[in-house]
């Protein structure tokens, strides 16, 4: 059966990865970014201020982009 999900960030695995390689955060940490695809959760065009992490994986990803 053919997966027809749209592609999901994996939250649980994103932060298995940084507690492996040890990296440390402070929550007040914030980046502010906008969404250029539409998710389950995101609108294409909205403005969010995710944490540094969560940041740095939609940009990855390619669903936000960093604004100034």
């Amino acid at each position: 059966m053919a997966n027809t999900k749209k592609s999901e960030m994996d939250a649980k695995q994103m932060l298995k990865d940084l507690a492996a390689k040890n990296v440390k955060f402070k929550y007040r940490d914030r980046v502010f970014c906008e969404v250029v695809k539409d998710t389950k959760f995101y609108k294409k065009g909205q403005k969010i201020k995710p944490h540094r992490v969560m940041a740095d994986q939609l940009i990855k990803e390619g669903i936000a982009k960093e604004v100034k």
